[in-house]
């Protein structure tokens, strides 16, 4: 496994949500850097009948 993060953003519901790289480092106003660092797109899946979530980042 490899450690990561998830940005939180306001995004509109056309956004996908992205898994970035390494620990978060934070700029001068709060926001979390993201230059330079490897990101994945989320693949989600639910299960139909019990509403089980299972989340995949995976390589392009």
């Amino acid at each position: 496994m490899v450690e990561g993060f998830l940005p939180a953003e306001s995004q509109n519901l056309g956004g996908v949500a992205t898994w970035i790289a390494g620990v978060p480092q934070f700029g001068f106003l709060g926001s979390v850097k993201t230059d330079g660092k490897t990101a994945h797109k989320i693949r989600m899946f639910r299960c139909i009948k019990c509403g089980l979530l299972e989340s995949y980042a995976p390589d392009k």
